[in-house]
This record gives C-alpha cells, structure tokens and sequence, in this order.
C-alpha cells in the first residue's frame, strides 16, 4: 500500500476546514514578496506543488495579476477551492512524486507546504526533478520543517484526530542537494511554528537555478 494514501485522504478530508483556519494567513507574505521581487517578469509562468485551498496562488496573483500559474495538489477537494479561490489560475491533480511526468518547464516552482509530508528519498527526487523543470534563472520557493530528520516524528493533524508523520529537514541538508541541482540560495527566512510552540520553525529557502 502506499504509505502516502492516508495523508492524501486526511488532507482532502480537512479541505474545507484548512481553508477556514489558514487561507487569510499572513505570516507568510514576507517570504511571498521576496520571491515576486526576485522574478524576472509580473508575466512569468509558475507552478505550485501541493497548493492545498490555494493561499499562495491568491496571494501572488493579487500583486501580480498577469501571472501564468498552474495549481496542483494530490487531494481533489483541495484543488476544487483552489478553482474557486483562483480562478484565472489552471489547476490539476498531481501526486509530487509524479512531477516528472510534466513536460512543461517554469520560470518559478513554489512548494510552500510539502516537505514536511515527504520521507528523505522522496524529498531527494522532487528537488532533483524541480531543478529539471526550471527555466535558467528560474525560481524555487522551498519551505521546511527545521531540524534533525532523525526526530521526525507522528503529529496529530488540525482536526485533532488523524496522525501523520512530520518530517524535519537541517538546512544544510537541503542546501546541499540544492546545490547538487544547480540551484544557488538567495534568501533564507524562518517562522515560529503557526500551530504548535512545540514545533520546529518553518525554514523557507528561495533559490535560483544557475
């Protein structure tokens, strides 16, 4: 069985619920501007992997309304907000790890909420495969949970009920296989975590492909 069926049946199933809780959320907005300023054209076109009710989208076709992005998320109810959210947007389903099926490339990837969900193996491929699908010069927008990737652990999810794995990631470690795949980091921010004091900060990277 896929190890990655339940996430994707707990993520659709809080849809609704995670658009209330996150979708007006403005921690964020530092690290969204840093990557808008960095791109070479308001006319650029993008990709978000796991962009779950669409927050990030909204938000950066709101300062740059001539933006091409295309949606993608794993959970079918997620990318139904997103349609409703972002509409001059596309949108399609996409499992992360089949990114590499894509024949399109971008002048920026965003992967805002995915590393946290992805055991080390799979988090190796999607750089590797981001890296592909960038245009020279083109933008990552990469956040993690900091930390030894020894103590991932199982969280409870937002409804309280479910469990999922959290995977932390150092960011050496990730600059490491950045720079394997020719992606030099420009900016590096962190957040406290949003949910839980408990938690490890949000490590966002934004990085240029080379």
């Amino acid at each position: 069985m896929d190890p990655y069926t339940h996430i994707f049946k707990t993520w659709d199933s809080l849809a609704k619920a995670y658009e209330e809780k996150f979708m007006e959320l403005n921690d964020y907005n530092e690290s969204y501007d840093l990557f808008l300023a960095a791109l070479k054209s308001e006319k650029a076109e993008l990709l978000e992997i796991a962009c779950g009710p669409g927050m990030i989208t909204k938000y950066l076709l709101t300062k740059y309304p001539s933006l091409k992005i295309t949606a993608t998320d794993a959970s079918p109810s997620m990318l139904q907000l997103t349609k409703k959210n972002c509409p001059s947007a596309d949108t399609f389903l996409l499992d992360c790890r089949d990114l590499g099926q894509l024949s399109s490339s971008y002048d920026g990837i965003l992967c805002g909420f995915v590393l946290p969900y992805l055991k080390k193996e799979d988090m190796i491929y999607l750089i590797k495969e981001i890296s592909l699908h960038l245009n020279s010069g083109g933008l990552l927008y990469l956040s993690a949970l900091e930390g030894d990737h020894a103590s991932s652990r199982t969280v409870k999810s937002s409804d309280g009920i479910n469990e999922m794995m959290n995977y932390y990631y150092s960011e050496q470690d990730l600059h490491n296989h950045l720079q394997e795949n020719k992606l030099e980091i420009i900016h590096t921010l962190r957040l406290s975590s949003l949910t839980n004091s408990s938690s490890p900060p949000q490590l966002i990277l934004i990085a240029r492909k080379k």
